[in-house]
């Protein structure tokens, strides 16, 4: 392929890129985008952090009793009761946040990292608005 339909498809991508509306891994944009830097260091928890992973980026991130997503909507920072946020964190329940239902569920055995006192478990994202919803893979990651 050359010429105008390249420059057709190269725009397009582009464009798409630029709205968020391509879809990392399976997820379509509109439902969940990847954490930036600085969306990671949005909130006011501090503690143990857990995060979702998918390739390179993080997706969700909890910090004590705080839920960070971000989506076509932009920063969505929660904050969960205690009780969730640890049923979130044992992959035992979900949380609404920011009109999103997410839920991270285990899939695989946790390996530990005793020297960085840290732990990694493949798992699957689930995230809903409405009728909507997708599953991403990757891994489940806690760091204290």
């Amino acid at each position: 392929m050359s010429g105008p339909a390249m420059l057709t498809r190269a725009v397009l991508f582009i464009a798409g890129a630029a709205i968020g509306g391509v879809a990392v891994a399976g997820v379509p944009a509109r439902l969940l985008l990847p954490l930036s830097d600085a969306d990671e260091t949005a909130g006011t928890e501090t503690g143990c952090t857990a995060a979702f992973r998918a390739g390179r980026s993080d997706y969700v991130q909890l910090i004590g009793v705080e839920l960070t997503i971000r989506t076509a909507a932009g920063l969505h920072l929660c904050r969960l009761s205690g009780r969730t946020a640890d049923a979130v964190l044992a992959g035992q329940a979900g949380a609404s946040c920011g009109g999103y239902r997410v839920a991270v569920r285990q899939t695989g055995r946790t390996k530990t990292y005793p020297a960085s006192d840290s732990s990694s478990t493949p798992a699957v994202l689930t995230v809903g608005e409405g009728h909507a919803a997708t599953t991403l893979r990757g891994d489940w990651g806690v760091a204290c």
